[in-house]
């Protein structure tokens, strides 16, 4: 499949170049310029022709339109999308001088027809004004690029990178040859590995666009699956390894050359004396020549020459460091010292400079020296609806994220190596936490730690979903709760640890995985945990709702109900009935209000539904709709089933289902067991659909149960719903055939059948 995109972005230029050049017989006066990706020979299915007649000043307005017409309306009647302009050589050295962003975009030019020493006069043109104007031309580049990757991401490490514009994407490699070409940059690569290398991105491209054209340049998950599918390739990791590679490269010698590259550069000398071995340029792995004459130092010793490179301050630290690793090594198996792992935590905590620094390790291949384990990480991806980036990137941003809240652990240097490997048992089969644990036993042996801080980092790395999975699926006003945490953690040592690698991770994993809701509710439990492990007593059982609102609820709700919402939270009380969170949840999903996480409990006779929402179509919620909704409900259940089978049937439900383009995790109905003495707790996971809260809270109550307390979140097109469910008489259920069909009904409706 690769070999046909190859062929097919070739024969594709090629054929429309013998298009373009048939359409107009152009006199010595003009010059037909072919531009940007079709200037390279790079062109996609979805690609815009970018196209320049140039033209000499003593041509009439007349006859420069019609040879532009002559050539336009052809191709404009094929169907084919061109971006044009028409430019004199005066007009385009205008065009430099006041907009330097223009040169950008000549700087792949290739002639195509007409007169060649016009094109000629252009390529002249382009090289003087670019020489003579370097700093300041690399200087705009340099913020572009940085603009562009901080927008877009990256293609070695996002788990769905855009192609185009990504750092280390086609743009990226665009440049690099550009500024190679022009003489003003080398690259530690032969020029023909750095071709081959951006050709692999438009075959990714082009084979992108047959399974889905629609995609416009953005690799979801679901297309990585069908192409790695379609090439023989079971793992995603494996499929998109070399890509992720050679985008890595590519972005970080990008960042380097404009940073300090603003003439022909001299091979990088290291500040112990060492040129850089670039000169090989056979691969893009790190250099190898000479290893077998390495000498071996302690990691400190390496780390303090990591250092003095960093600090010199001097061009390309990422082919320095290829110096030091084609000289020195670090045996695996040595045991680690005090200054080993001091220098270790220092480097960690660089905190926002770290993820720089580790990018220059990776590609040197030094950061393996250093922790070997890594290895099995490396662009490991892992397809999961709440992570932005691979594995390894993950762990880096988790670091970088602790290293800014050190200043509330007491034991720093077991918070961000907690953070740093949390997530290594990724790279192995069965369950990531477990597996992990037991290789940070052995890491942390090496490193020189003692049996009380390996078992603590084993059980940070055990435990390191615990507090996330149960402030959002457990009930903090449940005694049982609370003592199975504290069971697990086991010390205050532990928890005050625990608490804030939960937060690096949550703030690393993405935007929609730390809040202020969770914050306080993280901040409930270990105030719970903490007074139960330090008095062995729970805390009080009172829900985490302001005190003002909660007063206002159960003053409103004493003689009816009552409801008072913000722009993104709704708080509704009502003397408890059998089926109240139903009505509620059912009367926002017709109200168009979506539940992005909720809490219902019961406090002195009075239910109270807390939830965090948003509008399907992004706007400002309609309360009153809701509240007329909800009164209409509360008088009539039927009006509830009519509108909600409406709403299933109706075109937007449909339009939702239709826009998911993730990976849809199998729907899943689980009894959790020994997590509550008082209520069944069952856990649901299912793809989110509008109206699908309020069939499964549905079905409970018409099967005769109540729900005590639940914990409803939503992420993204998924949701993690946790119902503390008790019979009529209030007590734990234990009919087992009721409870059975309760399971296969609930599992109908995640299923949506």
């Amino acid at each position: 499949m690769a070999g046909d995109a190859s062929s097919f972005s070739l024969r594709f230029t090629k054929e429309l170049d013998g298009f373009i050049t048939g359409l107009a017989d152009l006199s010595g006066r003009f010059s037909l310029v072919a531009v940007g990706s079709y200037g390279r020979g790079e062109m996609t299915p979805n690609s815009d022709i970018d196209l320049l007649l140039l033209h000499d000043t003593k041509v009439s307005r007349i006859e420069t339109e019609r040879v532009t017409q002559s050539i336009l309306y052809p191709l404009w009647d094929s169907g084919i999308k061109v971006d044009h302009s028409v430019r004199s050589l005066r007009d385009v050295a205008d065009s430099l001088r006041q907009d330097h962003r223009v040169i950008l975009g000549l700087l792949d030019a290739r002639y195509l027809s007409g007169s060649y020493e016009l094109f000629a006069k252009l390529e002249d043109l382009v090289k003087k004004e670019f020489k003579s104007n370097l700093r300041s031309y690399v200087a705009i580049t340099e913020r572009s690029v940085a603009e562009r990757h901080n927008n877009f991401g990256s293609l070695a490490f996002d788990l769905e990178p855009h192609l185009k514009e990504s750092a280390g994407g086609t743009r990226d490699f665009a440049l690099l040859r550009s500024l190679v070409r022009l003489g003003v940059a080398e690259v530690p690569l032969a020029p023909h590995l750095l071709m081959e290398a951006a050709q692999r991105q438009v075959e990714l491209r082009v084979m992108l666009y047959k399974v889905n054209p629609k995609a416009q340049e953005r690799l979801s998950l679901t297309d990585q699956l069908e192409l790695a599918v379609r090439q023989g390739v079971s793992d995603l990791s494996e499929f998109m390894y070399v890509y992720a590679k050679e985008a890595q490269w590519a972005s970080v010698t990008l960042r380097e050359i404009l940073a300090h590259g603003v003439s022909r550069p001299k091979r990088a000398t290291s500040s112990t004396g060492s040129r850089g071995s670039e000169e090989d340029g056979s691969s893009f792995d790190s250099p190898s020549k000479g290893e077998i004459d390495r000498v071996e130092v302690a990691v400190c010793d390496l780390i303090k020459m990591i250092d003095s490179e960093v600090r010199s301050n001097q061009p390309y630290l990422a082919r320095r460091l290829s110096s030091l690793k084609s000289r020195y090594m670090v045996s695996p198996d040595r045991q680690w010292s005090d200054r080993d792992r001091n220098a270790f935590v220092t480097l960690l905590q660089s905190g926002d400079r770290l993820l720089s620094l580790w990018e220059c390790l990776d590609v040197s291949d030094l950061w393996y020296e250093i922790l070997p384990e890594w290895r099995s990480l490396r662009f490991l991806r892992r397809p999961n609806a709440f992570h932005r980036y691979s594995v390894d990137r993950h762990l880096i941003e988790s670091a970088r994220k602790a290293a800014l809240l050190r200043d509330r652990v007491h034991r720093t240097d077991l918070l961000l190596l907690a953070a740093l490997l949390h997530d290594i048992g990724k790279a192995y089969e069965g369950d990531h936490s477990e597996v992990g644990a037991g290789k940070v036993l052995r890491i942390a042996e090496r490193m020189g730690f003692g049996d009380e801080d390996r078992q603590t980092l084993a059980s940070l790395v055990l435990n390191h979903l615990l507090l996330a999975e149960t402030v959002t699926r457990r009930d903090l006003t449940d005694p049982s709760t609370v003592e199975m945490v504290a069971a697990k953690i086991g010390t205050l040592e532990r928890l005050e640890l625990l608490e804030i690698l939960t937060e690096a991770d949550s703030l690393a994993t993405g935007v929609v995985s730390w809040s202020g809701w969770k914050d306080s509710l993280m901040k409930e439990l270990a105030f719970k945990v903490v007074r139960y492990l330090d008095h062995g007593v729970h805390g009080e059982r009172q829900p985490n709702l302001p005190a003002q609102i909660l007063e206002e609820l159960v003053s409103k709700a004493s003689s009816g109900h009552a409801v008072v919402a913000t722009s993104d939270h709704l708080y509704v009380a009502a003397r408890d009935k059998k089926g109240l969170l139903k009505m509620v949840v059912g009367s926002l999903a017709i109200s168009g209000i979506s539940v992005v996480s909720a809490d219902a409990f019961e406090l002195d006779g009075i239910a109270i539904d807390a939830f965090r929402v948003e509008t399907w179509s992004g706007g400002e919620p309609n309360y009153q709709r809701f509240k007329l909704n909800l009164k209409k409900a509360l008088l009539d259940e039927s009006f509830l089933n009519e509108r909600v089978q409406h709403l299933r049937q109706s075109h937007s439900y449909l339009s939702d289902r239709r826009r998911l383009e993730v990976l849809e995790f199998r729907p899943k109905v689980e009894v959790v067991k020994d997590v509550s003495d008082t209520a069944l707790v069952v856990e649901i996971w299912a793809s989110n659909r509008r109206g699908l809260l309020f069939e499964l809270s549905r079905e409970i109550s018409d099967r005769g149960f109540d729900i005590r307390h639940a914990k409803i979140l939503t992420m993204g097109y998924d949701v993690v719903d946790t119902f503390y469910i008790v019979d009529s008489s209030g007590k734990k259920p234990t009919e087992l055939v009721s409870l059975e069909a309760l399971v296969a009904g609930l599992e109908r409706v995640v299923s949506g059948s």
